[in-house]
């Protein structure tokens, strides 16, 4: 496993559950109507790619795995490449979808960190 410094995070605001082939988003709309585009398109990019060049406030995909408890609501995510970043997840939301090791996709706010809004285990 490649472990790089991390000098951005990643905070999660909820996760996106993938039921077959139906998937539900977080679309951060709030109560808005649906049908509009908000202008909430995650980027997919790496741990390397993040940690090159973070961007404040920049929406990211990432795939991977939760590797580690660190401490309260922060996390070791190991990307697909076997990068390694910390997240941070949403203490008000319910994460008990998700599991230690397993593949999980992220949505997540670069805020000098990984602010993960969502995951979903990956398909097999």
């Amino acid at each position: 496993m490649k472990t790089l410094q991390t000098a951005a995070t990643l905070t999660a605001a909820s996760f996106i559950a993938l039921s077959g082939s139906a998937l539900a988003e977080d679309s951060h709309a709030g109560s808005g109507p649906a049908g509009f585009d908000y202008g909430l398109k995650p980027q997919s990019v790496t741990v390397k790619q993040i940690l090159a060049k973070p961007q404040d406030d920049m929406l990211v995909q990432l795939s991977g795995k939760l590797t580690n408890f660190l401490q309260e609501d922060k996390f070791e995510f190991t990307d697909d490449n076997g990068d390694v970043i910390t997240v941070k997840l949403d203490e008000d939301q319910n994460w008990s979808h998700i599991a230690k090791d397993q593949s999980i996709v992220i949505v997540a706010d670069v805020d000098v960190r990984l602010d993960v809004r969502n995951a979903w285990p990956q398909a097999n």
